[in-house]
């Protein structure tokens, strides 16, 4: 355009090769710039990452392809389905746990980059024996549960123990 009017133009427009969204402006404005220098940081947001912090004591139930489910505080009557694409094989040392990485369609926008999320998984179905938590007596290097063996008698009865909520032991 200079070559044909002779005339400086004292901006220009440039269009970016691909979709997305702006994440962050590299550049400010009367700020020279070089071939190949990044103007803008963009990132297509229709398919989004969301990377999960998984105890090791879980890691038995997470497989790749997995299902997961995550909601928001932003938008708590919603839920969004993706799927785990990959396990990290390192377990971070202060926090004991695994960074795990799920993958979700994101066409309606409402997941944004740094945003908080709840997961749930689920885990094949098994037939176990479950008992209050606080049945459980811990003695040290083994577990104890008390066992009524007859109209108020009880035996004390030595157990190994699985997975834990809250609220019930897997024995």
């Amino acid at each position: 355009e200079l070559e044909r009017t002779r005339k400086v133009r004292s901006s220009a427009t440039f269009f970016s090769p691909i979709r997305g969204t702006v994440l962050a402006r590299e550049v400010q404005e009367g700020q020279y710039v070089d071939e190949g220098m990044p103007l803008y940081r963009l990132a297509d947001l229709s398919h989004v990452w969301i990377t999960l912090d998984v105890y090791e004591k879980d890691l038995p139930l997470i497989a790749i392809g997995q299902s997961v489910r995550v909601t928001t505080e932003a938008y708590p009557n919603d839920s969004f389905t993706g799927r785990v694409t990959f396990i990290d094989p390192v377990v971070d040392g202060l926090t004991r746990t695994v960074r795990v990485r799920t993958e979700f369609d994101n066409r309606g926008g409402k997941l944004k980059p740094q945003m908080y999320v709840r997961a749930e998984m689920s885990v094949p179905k098994r037939d176990v024996l479950l008992v209050p938590a606080t049945a459980v007596l811990s003695l040290g290097r083994h577990d104890v549960v008390w066992v009524e063996v007859a109209e108020n008698r009880f035996e004390p009865r030595m157990v190994a123990i699985g997975e834990r909520s809250e609220t019930y032991i897997e024995i």
